[in-house]
């Protein structure tokens, strides 16, 4: 008897409660799981909380890369650890030119060089050869703005030519507005003057033969005009092209097994599916729960009378069911970046953090030009630039072959004076 008690203790240290459950139910013994669990391939499982069998023993949680898959109340979801989450995506806004401090805030991309992201803030990384003047890249080998250096401009009718002011291009070279260019490799006049080639995030653009191309950081890949991360792109998962599609209520994600997808709140993932299995007679109170024939599912249970309104087989409240909201088939939509809403029985919609409400539309306004701190509050600039919205301040760049001169842009073909104002090259400044 001694032998066999201490025989029963060291099981039970050995053992852990869901071995000791996957034994009785295989014994045949005890057999059952306990009532909080179910019994899935062999084991006895929470339901509610596991996310390889979430509400159900078919259900196995997706999560986009660097997330976490998760199980709440046997409804699908994930966690982004210490990154953030952006829709159904996990990110660094950090560092991730994409979400570049806030979500949905992308750096852009420059001619010459690649979006970069440090500490938040959106930046430039220039490609080999070329400078950072002022913003913008710089071929200092050809820019008449900027030649050989930064803001050392050609004046009075004279060529940039290898990084030196000339009266004329050397001999395979073409004159492209004061730029001595070779047109199968300038990205800037690339098979003919003024052809710009055009990068994208995580790619630099190339002129090669004449021909615009893109070349892709390390683990992206070319996809037509973009470059893409196969391992999570919704538009390339796992191949160029593959585009993941989500059932409504839902978004795709792209995970390292393929695509998935991810209910939206309140909607639980049964199968291909997502429904609201407070209403769903097929799905009452969890996956493949069906109520009995002339039955009703209100709240989660299966009842005999609906004590709210009965459309298409559901029991709903028309007064905050969005897809029965005032009356049975009037779905409530929603803008990008919101989540419809049902009140009183009138449609409405909530806007995703971080976004904010203007009129009908959600706008971050972190980095809306358009609506930049608040709503309609729109970013402008002077001639020659690019307006921007940073952290909801508006700001703006100088374009390409421009140069900041205060509050304006100065052309190639003008000099700034230190007054503030941009005359010809050969014009004196006023004292």
């Amino acid at each position: 008897m001694g032998l066999l008690c201490l025989t029963l203790t060291a099981l039970l240290q050995a053992c852990s409660l869901s071995d000791l459950d996957e034994l009785s139910s295989a014994d045949g013994g005890a057999g059952s799981c306990a009532a909080d669990r179910e019994t899935c391939a062999g084991k006895c499982v929470d339901t509610q909380s596991d996310a390889k069998h979430c509400g159900d023993c078919a259900t196995e949680c997706a999560a986009p890369s660097g997330g976490t898959p998760v199980c709440v109340s046997g409804q699908c979801d994930f966690t982004c650890g210490s990154a953030t989450r952006c829709g159904a995506t996990c990110v660094d806004p950090d560092q991730d030119p994409l979400h570049c401090g806030d979500c949905g805030k992308t750096c852009p991309t420059p001619i010459g060089g690649s979006a970069a992201c440090s500490g938040g803030v959106c930046g430039i990384s220039c490609e080999w050869g070329w400078l950072d003047c002022d913003g913008t890249c710089s071929d200092t080998q050809s820019d008449p703005a900027h030649c050989g250096q930064c803001d050392q401009p050609c004046t009075g009718g004279l060529f940039c030519n290898a990084g030196q002011c000339s009266t004329e291009c050397s001999p395979g070279k073409t004159n492209c507005s004061g730029a001595c260019v070779d047109l199968d490799s300038s990205v800037q006049h690339c098979g003919a003057c003024g052809t710009q080639c055009q990068g994208s995030s995580g790619g630099q653009a190339k002129c090669v033969s004449g021909a615009c191309a893109l070349d892709c950081g390390s683990g992206l890949t070319q996809c037509g005009n973009a470059c893409a991360d196969l391992k999570s792109s919704v538009l390339h998962c796992g191949a160029c092209g593959n585009a993941c599609v989500a059932p409504g209520g839902a978004s795709a994600v792209c995970t390292q097994s393929g695509c998935d997808f991810v209910c939206d709140s309140g909607l639980m993932k049964c199968g291909t599916a997502c429904v609201n299995t407070q209403t769903n007679p097929s799905h009452c109170g969890g996956c493949g729960s069906t109520c009995a024939g002339g039955q009703t599912c209100e709240g989660g249970v299966c009842k005999s009378s609906c004590s709210g309104t009965m459309c298409g087989g559901s029991c709903v409240n028309t007064g905050n069911n969005t897809s029965h909201c005032g009356g049975c088939g009037n779905s409530c939509s929603a803008p990008a970046n919101a989540s419809p809403s049902c009140a009183g029985g009138t449609c409405g919609f909530t806007c995703n953090a971080p976004y904010a409400k203007c009129g009908s539309s959600c706008v971050n306004t972190n980095v809306s030009v358009t609506d930049c701190g608040s709503c309609g509050n729109a970013c402008g600039g002077p001639a020659n630039s690019t307006p921007f919205c940073a952290n909801g301040s508006c700001g703006y760049t100088c374009g390409s072959g421009t140069t900041a001169c205060q509050s304006l842009c100065c052309t190639s073909s003008q000099k700034c004076c230190s007054v503030g104002i941009c005359v010809c090259g050969s014009c004196a400044c006023p004292i």
